[in-house]
């Protein structure tokens, strides 16, 4: 991967098994590069680029940005929606008996009610396969042990359900012990993923980071 914001001469190629962190001391540059970032993840146009193999990635399309790890929501709207799509496309290839014996069975029982009723109704007599999935409230089961083991979970899915391979995150180490940063770092490396960890202050580097530092006199380090 290929981070580059030109302002601050930065032009990194960061090997495949590594782990971006970028330090930025300098209050206002921290604020502008993650401001940056979210208005392309949001998808306005910006300045950063993130490319691989030369192609320069559309980051509203291909990456997500965390602010706060206790916010990670691994059955959010979005991931719920392509996993009832996915859902949906098995049910049309080979359940569309069951699914219209079920619509017939649910019509009946509609219509015995609204039978018994002193008024008339009326309701939709096509139904979204999709719609019985939310009925029920399928959802991910996960593994709730702890916010590493939420970290992970939430990469892993988003990267195999909605094809997401890059993951920044916003000061992650002050969250983190070393260990627990490196069996993030392990399981991103493991997944084939892309973490690109934004800190405003610098911590000790750790196996597996390429670190860059961008200090307070917007002198570029590589500690």
């Amino acid at each position: 991967m290929r981070f580059v914001y030109s302002e601050l001469g930065l032009d990194i190629n960061i090997p495949e098994d590594k782990v971006f962190t970028l330090t930025l001391e300098k209050p206002d540059v921290f604020s502008k590069i993650l401001s940056d970032l979210w208005m392309q993840i949001s998808g306005l146009e910006g300045e950063t680029i993130i490319s691989e193999e030369d192609a320069i990635l559309k980051l509203s399309k291909v990456a997500d940005m965390i602010f706060n790890p206790f916010g990670i929501n691994c059955n959010d709207r979005k991931i719920l929606n392509a996993i009832y799509s996915e859902m949906k496309a098995i049910a049309s290839e080979d359940q569309i008996e069951s699914f219209a014996e079920i619509n017939r069975q649910n019509i009946d029982f509609i219509d015995n009610i609204g039978a018994k009723l002193d008024y008339a109704i009326t309701y939709e007599l096509e139904v979204d396969v999709a719609d019985i999935f939310k009925m029920y409230e399928v959802k991910l089961l996960t593994d709730d042990d702890g916010l590493v083991s939420k970290i992970i979970d939430y990469i892993k899915l988003l990267h195999r359900i909605l094809k997401t391979n890059v993951f920044i995150f916003v000061n992650l180490k002050q969250y983190l012990t070393d260990n627990e940063i490196k069996s993030v770092y392990e399981a991103v490396i493991y997944e084939k993923v892309q973490l690109v960890v934004v800190q405003a202050n610098y911590c000790d580097k750790i196996n597996c980071e390429y670190n860059i530092v961008v200090d307070a006199d917007l002198c570029v380090i590589e500690p």
